[in-house]
């Protein structure tokens, strides 16, 4: 059998190479749209669960102590009691405070103004070495907590922080945090914990760079330049892992549950309230202040943030129908005809005593030579011009809302040059989200690797179907020739 099919390649090469060039350009283009079909909607249901079902718990201290971020940590049971609901399919702890590199250099984006500020802190006699050169961000899942995605950060390398790392020594960090120090994912960086001023005495650790993400050209820090403010030394690690460092620097603020169903938001709130309670004992300020358990959760704005990708996402929907419908009638249309013009061969073979499952097999595999190796080159040019592709569609959609949310972050009565973005997140404001300049194709790799092993499958047992029609037919009309059944 495989003398015949090497035979049978050799002899119709020309041909062959036809249709290879013709299938290669048409899963090219296939592929390309698929892969934008699939990141936009991956991206879009992660949108949906940060901030369509999320809902977002602090604890409010009831009296005024003169902090924007008057809050309370919560305990570890308290956030067990949130998480374990039936109506809940997942939590994100939100950790953000500073830290220091061990090793390594942070980034700068004003070295003057930094040098500046300095000789200010020094001439008022204050220890500049007490001052931490980087912002640790502690998260349950980094690719679903809102300050990630709402930063407009994409994973670009490695994995970012997930659920199953708690406890480990994991980080995630910027891509110019990286090209600058020359570290890759598995590398092993060693850290310190914030000094806070100098009221606490940091704790070196060594983590191993899991993942690098990529900042995006329009973010929050713009015209900042101490280093613990730029977003390219934010350093992500599991939130578990920073407690069990310091306990007291890096309690948990800042809680979002994700519900099954955004509908189910507005009951679970009330029913949180009466579980859990109001006036609840602060024991970690002086004076035991009470606390309030409050709830925010804004599908509204969800519904805003999410516009452009939706639009990308049925477009590419349409796109993707249309041109697989075209595609595949294109290619069983000229594998089934060819398969016509081999009834002749077909039907000596048969008269010779060959077993129909051979012939299936032989001719199969013939047909799928050039379909394969048209679907690998494909699969490459498809991949390699999703990244251009998205950037180029996603920018365009979102340049226009990007603006208009800067605008509002501006003007809004919130926003004041004396807070910081976590200052915004702890006071439960939804209007620092940044829409991604493209579609963070590389994050979302596993889910379009099933989605083409499944559209493989498929197309193959179409292929296989479609052969064994034409041999089955074939023997068919032997046997009635020859006064069989």
């Amino acid at each position: 059998m495989w003398r015949r099919i090497l035979r049978s390649l050799q002899y119709h090469k020309a041909r062959n190479s036809l249709l290879f060039l013709l299938f290669a350009a048409c899963f090219s283009l296939l592929i390309l749209i698929a892969v934008l079909n699939i990141a936009s909607g991956e991206r879009l249901e992660d949108m949906q669960t940060v901030l369509g079902d999320a809902v977002y718990v602090r604890k409010i201290r009831t009296v005024n102590l003169g902090k924007r971020n008057n809050l309370a940590p919560f305990r570890p049971e308290e956030i067990e009691e949130l998480a374990s609901d039936s109506r809940v399919k997942g939590s994100n702890v939100l950790v953000l405070k500073g830290g220091n590199l061990a090793e390594g250099s942070p980034c700068y984006s004003d070295e003057e103004k930094l040098e500046e500020y300095l000789e200010n802190l020094q001439a008022r006699s204050f220890d500049t070495e007490t001052l931490d050169n980087c912002r640790f961000v502690g998260v349950t899942d980094s690719r679903l907590s809102v300050f990630f995605t709402g930063m407009g950060l994409k994973l670009v390398k490695g994995s970012g922080i997930e659920a199953k790392d708690a406890g480990k020594k994991a980080a995630l960090i910027s891509q110019p945090l990286a090209e600058k120090n020359g570290w890759d994912v598995g590398d092993t960086v060693s850290f310190m914990t914030g000094k806070d001023f100098g009221l606490r005495n940091p704790t070196e650790f060594e983590a191993v760079i899991q993942g690098i993400y990529a900042c995006p050209e329009v973010s929050f820090d713009e015209g900042e330049y101490k280093p613990n403010e730029i977003l390219a030394n934010y350093v992500f690690f599991p939130h578990s892992t920073l407690y069990e460092l310091d306990m007291v620097l890096y309690q948990p603020y800042m809680v979002y549950i994700y519900m099954k169903d955004a509908g189910m938001a507005e009951e679970y709130m009330r029913d949180m309230q009466e579980l859990l309670g109001y006036n609840q004992r602060d024991f970690t300020s002086e004076g035991n202040f009470q606390v309030d358990l409050t709830f925010s959760w804004d599908d509204e704005w969800n519904q805003i943030v999410s516009m452009p990708l939706r639009e990308i996402h049925q477009i590419t929907g349409i796109a993707l129908w249309v041109t697989l419908a075209g595609i595949v009638s294109i290619v069983f249309f000229l594998c089934f005809s060819e398969l016509q013009k081999k009834y002749h061969e077909i039907g000596i073979w048969i008269a010779m005593g060959e077993k129909r499952t051979v012939l299936l097999a032989q001719f199969l595999i013939e047909q799928m030579v050039p379909v394969l190796l048209a679907a690998a080159v494909g699969l490459a040019v498809g991949l390699w011009a999703a990244g251009p592709a998205s950037g180029m569609l996603a920018s365009g959609s979102s340049e226009g809302l990007n603006r208009e949310l800067a605008w509002d972050r501006e003007n809004t009565l919130f926003w004041e040059s004396y807070y910081e973005i976590d200052q915004e997140l702890r006071a439960g404001n939804f209007n620092f989200y940044y829409i991604s300049n493209d579609l963070a194709v590389y994050q979302h790799g596993g889910a379009i690797a099933r989605a083409l092993c499944v559209g493989t499958a498929a197309f193959t047992g179409g292929m296989a179907a479609l052969t064994w029609t034409a041999v089955r037919r074939r023997a068919v009309q032997l046997l009635k020739r020859s006064g069989g059944e």
